[in-house]
């Protein structure tokens, strides 16, 4: 059986041609690109900072991100090179915890 994390990236590369990291990266920089706007939502806490000897920092995360209504917790490092480019160095606990469908029963009429 395939990972969570494994599914959330494929439909997310499948449906808007962005991978999973790549969301989680640009999330931690503060913005979504415009295609994700309505279909998926990110939201990340820092928990701590790694300062390195070459000047670039490492971020620790916990965060959720939201796909078709299933909610995802997950934590997370993030590397930041001095030139500010940022990329994934671990994502762990990816795991579905909430999942809210909605439905739709008939048309409801107030009398």
């Amino acid at each position: 059986m395939p990972d969570s994390s494994d599914v959330v990236d494929r439909y997310l590369s499948d449906r808007f041609s962005i991978g999973l990291e790549q969301v989680i990266v640009e999330a931690s920089k503060g913005a979504l690109p415009a295609i994700l706007a309505g279909a998926v939502e990110v939201s990340l806490n820092q928990r701590g900072r790694y300062d390195y000897a070459d000047r670039g920092q490492a971020f620790h995360y916990e965060g959720s991100i939201i796909v078709e209504g299933v909610t995802y917790w997950f934590r997370t490092w993030i590397y930041q090179e001095v030139d500010g480019g940022r990329f994934m160095t671990d994502l762990s606990e990816f795991a579905a915890y909430d999942w809210r469908i909605p439905i739709r029963i008939g048309d409801v009429t107030e009398r």
